[in-house]
């Protein structure tokens, strides 16, 4: 529950992709660092881990995400246990 927010950017695998940010209902976030695994023609996959200075409550595991295009949005899925493996769909805003 909440909102994410992805922001990232063209990089080479084993760089950093960019950031997730999870928002609660409550205003309460968490960031994850991701970092580019490999990308297809279907999806990218990205290795996210939680950044320094997230609040306590914030999963900082290392976990698997994986983008998968959807007309113009982006599907977001997690394999994340602690997080309850969230999935999302991500729309660009411009």
């Amino acid at each position: 529950m909440g909102t994410f927010r992805l922001t990232v950017e063209k990089v080479a695998v084993g760089e950093k992709l960019g950031t997730l940010r999870h928002i609660d209902l409550l205003g309460g976030t968490c960031d994850d660092v991701l970092t580019l695994e490999r990308v297809t023609e279907k999806e990218i996959v990205a290795d996210a881990v939680g950044a320094k200075g997230n609040r306590g409550v914030c999963e900082q595991a290392l976990h698997t995400v994986r983008l998968t295009p959807v007309g113009d949005d982006l599907r977001y899925e997690s394999d994340s246990k602690g997080s309850g493996r969230p999935e999302a769909r991500l729309s660009r805003i411009r």
